[in-house]
């Protein structure tokens, strides 16, 4: 918001009053931006990857193909690479795992004495 106010004229210490950020930070988010992505290459081959397997490889396969082309890179950097890009493995989900519960089998047999009458009767008198 500060960029675009400050492109239509207005002072910079009266943008940076009203937004409430210091100038440093400006200053810094103006130099961020004309920095160049170092990841721009990896980001490129990962997205490569991802579409010549048909979208079924995650992080975990396209790490170790990344490894087999010789690039040494960490796992976590990939998959953070890869969230960034917006790549997720949607084909492969979790087998669930067995569960033999079945709710309550049978019939629960009523409470005749009903004791949390009769507690009440003994704990008044």
């Amino acid at each position: 918001m500060a960029f675009e106010l400050k492109e239509e004229g207005f002072k910079l210490k009266d943008v940076l009053a009203v937004i409430g950020i210091p100038e440093a930070t400006y200053h810094y988010h103006i130099c961020q931006l004309k920095k160049e992505d170092p990841d721009k290459e990896l980001k490129e081959i990962i997205s490569e990857l991802f579409q010549k397997h048909g979208k079924r490889y995650g992080y975990r396969r396209i790490h170790l193909e990344l490894r087999a082309k010789g690039y040494q890179i960490n796992h976590k950097k990939v998959q953070r690479l890869m969230r960034e890009l917006g790549l997720k493995c949607e084909k492969f989900t979790r087998k669930s795992r067995y569960k033999s519960y079945k709710g309550t089998v049978g019939k629960v047999a009523k409470n005749r004495l009903n004791r949390r009458l009769i507690r009440l009767y003994l704990y008044k008198n």
